[in-house]
């Protein structure tokens, strides 16, 4: 009896092989994602496809995708159970030229395979930890080749949905990532103004660049302004000031200018993406002359996050199953997606 049932685990293990998983973005294996999106399972209809350059490699054949629920956001109501008819297809595509033209997405003829049919989604309104389980699974009816040499398009259409604008957030990645700011002590109090100087950078880095850029406000009236960027706080009292000074400008001094009503903007500024700033930190203040005085905002520091150089997703939908245009998000942006293979 023992014999028969070993000959039959070893057959069983022939005709099942051990399923692996290749996940996209791939520092999403262990971590949690950066976003949370629920386009794909609130719409009551829609057309979705999602473009991968980041899973180039050796081949292999893919059997299923599988998602999980955002592992940030706390008890969410909305994100109850939910029956979906849906149908789901693949194809090879090209990150680079892909565009709002679904069918002009295909580098050859897609595949369908999950044929249409009714599929029952958990209920995830409790959070399950960061980064969450895998409770979302979508095997194929019939398994595609991936030739690891071009990037993988997968498209869903969904046809009705049971919760149709019920929030159901899963984990995704966007596709940039801002500095965690931090404020140091206060700003002077301009002529005119009631409320201390601000200032509020916006230090936001992608894949292909850094974007650097400004603002504030409760600023003298109509001068010019400057922040000042360093690579250390100064924490510095000096004398003639009226609040601490916590940057000098060792590393950058931008230009600008304030309006009537004390308002301080600096267009983005853009540079290349350069992995060695990822969690670099950045110390700013703006200055202006108020009447032949100098004044300040609250020092900020600036921590720099880091997208993952490999993270190139680009999704485009629209709210019809059928249609044949849609919108793309320009940046790389998607959901954290388990290829099954």
């Amino acid at each position: 009896m023992r014999t028969l049932l070993v000959a039959a685990a070893a057959a069983l293990g022939t005709a099942l092989p051990a399923q692996t998983h290749t996940v996209s973005p791939a520092h999403a294996t262990t971590a949690e994602g950066n976003s949370a999106d629920s386009v794909l399972w609130e719409s009551a209809a829609h057309r979705f496809q999602q473009i991968h350059n980041d899973v180039r490699g050796p081949g292999f054949g893919l059997r299923g995708l599988g998602f999980r629920r955002d592992g940030v956001i706390a008890t969410n109501t909305a994100a109850r159970g939910r029956t979906l008819d849906l149908e789901a297809s693949v194809a090879h595509a090209d990150y680079a030229t892909a565009g709002p033209t679904f069918a002009s997405n295909y580098a050859d003829a897609p595949v369908r395979v999950l044929d249409r049919r009714i599929v029952n989604l958990p209920d995830l309104t409790q959070n399950q930890g960061a980064p969450a389980p895998w409770t979302i699974d979508l095997p194929f009816d019939r398994a595609w080749t991936y030739d690891g040499r071009r990037d993988l398009l997968w498209e869903v259409r969904l046809h009705s949905n049971t919760a149709a604008n019920a929030n159901y957030a899963l984990d995704a990645q966007a596709g940039i990532a801002t500095a965690r700011n931090r404020i140091l002590g206060s700003g002077c109090i301009a002529t005119g103004r009631t409320q201390p100087m601000t200032l509020n950078p916006g230090l936001i880095s992608s894949v292909d660049e850094f974007s650097f850029q400004w603002s504030g406000a409760n600023y003298p009236a109509s001068v010019p302004a400057f922040v000042i960027v360093d690579g250390i706080d100064l924490d510095l009292t000096v004398p003639f000031l009226c609040t601490k000074l916590h940057a000098a400008p060792w590393v950058q001094v931008v230009p600008g200018t304030t309006s009537a009503g004390g308002i301080f903007s600096i267009p983005p500024a853009r540079m290349p993406m350069d992995p060695a700033w990822g969690g670099v930190r950045l110390y700013q203040q703006g200055v202006a002359l108020d009447g032949g005085v100098v004044v300040l905002s609250h020092g900020v520091e600036s921590t720099l996050g880091m997208q993952p150089a490999a993270t190139r997703v680009a999704t485009v939908w629209s709210y019809q199953s059928g249609a044949a245009i849609g919108t793309k998000v320009w940046y790389p942006n998607g959901y954290v997606v388990r290829f099954t293979h």
